[in-house]
């Protein structure tokens, strides 16, 4: 059996205050939220986590 690969599902919303500030608000799988004061605290948080990448060979990035 061949194994299948991990996906990351969760719930995002991004806001954008007037006075400029960008914050995210991520509810995972599990029931937990994460807060987010970057765009870039947010992708590094997405590259790390284990997520399928679509096409040919499939694969974990």
């Amino acid at each position: 059996m061949e194994p299948r690969p991990l996906t990351l599902a969760l719930r995002l919303a991004v806001t954008l205050s007037p006075d400029g500030r960008w914050t995210a608000r991520a509810e995972l799988p599990d029931g937990s939220v994460k807060v987010f004061s970057s765009p870039f605290e947010l992708a590094r948080f997405v590259a790390q986590a284990p997520v399928a990448v679509p096409g040919k060979g499939g694969g974990l990035r």
